[in-house]
């Protein structure tokens, strides 16, 4: 089936209470991970894409592979460009077939924010692609984590009312990155900023977090689970420590990279499971 807008895989999320994985992918085989679990277990999916490589051609590459997979699968599949700098990147995705994009104005001010995502709904209105904001900056696992920054439900609530966006990123105790310190989720504001606005609220910084935060976040409003950083490091584990010597490096490429995506597809497929949207497609 075609690619499905961001819109429409999160209203399902909402009705069923569940969240629905958001996987970054840099490649072919990034991507044909994400079909392959997906598939597997009939879940709903979003193949998403870092901001960086839309000043490349990886961001062409990776939708040109997300639209033939999506084309010949019968999931609803959203192609999503993952923290968008600016209107440059915006009108890049949509040219290539984007189907949602987000806007990150996290580190503005509240009202820099409000103008900056203003002015890419109106854009994104025009041709019905669907918009993610952020408010309340989440920022890097590496740093100490800094609450001040943390959502507050009031000015959610207040932002929500300015700009008509269809999901919102929200910090509440995630981080980007690799975690030195176990992460906390704030469950509670989660429920209470989902109660001020009822849209679908998003997660970012999803990998390394305990099983149990995730559901008890999910069950508290989360329908958006953004990862990256495990994906990265299931492909790596693949083939980390390989000896030169290996009869691997005697394989030819496709076949070599088979065990990376059966790697990532494994991963992949526990998280869906741990999200609750296996089977929901």
């Amino acid at each position: 089936m075609p690619l499905v807008s961001l819109v429409e895989i999160l209203a399902d999320a909402d009705r069923g209470g569940y969240a629905v994985p958001a996987f970054n992918c840099y490649n072919a085989e990034t991507v044909d991970a994400v079909f392959m679990a997906a598939e597997t277990a009939r879940s709903p999916v979003i193949v998403q894409v870092y901001n960086r490589l839309f000043h490349s051609n990886d961001a062409a590459n990776v939708a040109i592979c997300a639209i033939a997979a999506a084309s010949k699968s019968k999931l609803p599949v959203a192609l999503h460009l993952d923290h968008g700098a600016g209107e440059l990147e915006v009108l890049r995705a949509i040219r290539l077939g984007y189907t949602s994009v987000m806007i990150d104005g996290s580190e503005l001010t509240f009202e820099a924010n409000v103008e900056k995502t203003a002015a890419i709904t109106r854009l994104a209105a025009h041709v019905g692609v669907s918009v993610e904001a952020e408010l309340g900056h989440v920022g890097r696992a590496d740093r100490e984590m800094d609450r001040s920054a943390f959502t507050d439900p009031e000015k959610a609530a207040e932002f929500v009312a300015l700009v008509k966006v269809d999901a919102l990123a929200v910090m509440v105790g995630s981080a980007h990155g690799t975690y030195k310190i176990e992460p906390k989720l704030d469950i509670a504001r989660i429920a209470a900023i989902k109660n001020k606005i009822g849209l679908p609220l998003v997660l970012h910084g999803g990998s390394g977090i305990p099983d149990p935060e995730i559901q008890a976040a999910v069950a508290a409003g989360i329908r958006k689970i953004n990862v990256a950083t495990d994906v990265c490091q299931a492909f790596y584990s693949a083939f980390r420590g390989l000896r030169a010597d290996d009869p691997d490096y005697a394989k030819p490429l496709d076949l070599f990279m088979k065990t990376v995506k059966d790697r990532m597809v494994t991963f992949m497929a526990d998280r869906i499971e741990v999200f609750g949207s296996g089977g929901k497609a």
